[in-house]
């Protein structure tokens, strides 16, 4: 998953609020704000611009640890991209956030609404930096550059697995996840795994999984503790009983 511009030029102080520049205007404003010589500090804001928005799936726009965010309306925005956005911080844990104008003014609180968003995280919503297509899983390692900028390392974790939903029992214990991956004939196979599975080193989970048809899993424990580290952060709002 890629970096939004100047995410990596944020400050590594968690206490301190982020700026997101967002909107049609995004990049105009940026600029403005590079030449002006009364500026309070040079951490630049994050610019979600047109061509940001329209990817913006694909992109990580703040840091997990980050607690303020102040985003700020510029130009013209459509109210489903400010949802996602507003999603993306939730997720991230983002404790207050508020949309306001270049100018200063309070268009919307959201955090109120950042819990709620929490709770709702659909299941198509994947761990930051991890993503999935027809031909694998992948883990977009990002590495930074000595000029600042982030260049991203895609790593194959194992043939396209899913999470589907978070299994318990009727005593409310005994927690999994619901996997589904296709097998090497191609027939849909769903295993409800228990969380136990994930507590040693993923060499147990693959075997399993290898046994029952997942084609390719790679070998190298640090790709491993990957894959166990993706279906646990996995969130999918849909809860089975086992």
């Amino acid at each position: 998953m890629k970096r939004a511009p100047f995410l990596c030029k944020q400050s590594p102080d968690r206490t301190l609020e982020v700026v997101i520049l967002a909107g049609s205007l995004a990049w105009e404003t940026s600029r403005v704000w590079r030449k002006d010589p009364d500026r309070e500090d040079d951490v630049p804001p994050m610019v979600l611009g047109p061509n940001e928005l329209a990817d913006l799936s694909n992109l990580t726009i703040i840091r997990p640890d980050t607690l303020y965010v102040r985003v700020l309306r510029t130009g013209d925005i459509s109210e489903e991209d400010l949802l996602k956005i507003a999603v993306k911080l939730a997720h991230a844990g983002v404790q207050m956030a508020r949309l306001m104008s270049p100018d200063g003014e309070l268009l919307e609180n959201w955090t109120g609404q950042l819990e709620r968003l929490r709770q709702e995280r659909p299941s198509d919503i994947l761990p930051d930096h991890f993503r999935l297509d027809e031909e694998a899983l992948w883990f977009d390692k990002l590495t930074e550059r000595r000029d600042g900028e982030s260049d991203v390392q895609p790593q194959r974790i194992c043939s396209p697995l899913r999470v589907t939903a978070i299994t318990c029992d009727s005593h409310d214990g005994s927690y999994g996840r619901l996997l589904e991956w296709h097998t090497t004939t191609g027939q849909l196979r769903r295993w409800a795994m228990p969380m136990a599975m994930l507590s040693g080193n993923g060499e147990e989970l693959r075997r399993i999984l290898l046994e029952n048809g997942l084609t390719n899993i790679s070998t190298r424990p640090a790709l491993r503790s990957l894959l166990c580290e993706y279906i646990s952060r996995s969130l999918p709002g849909r809860r089975v009983t086992c």
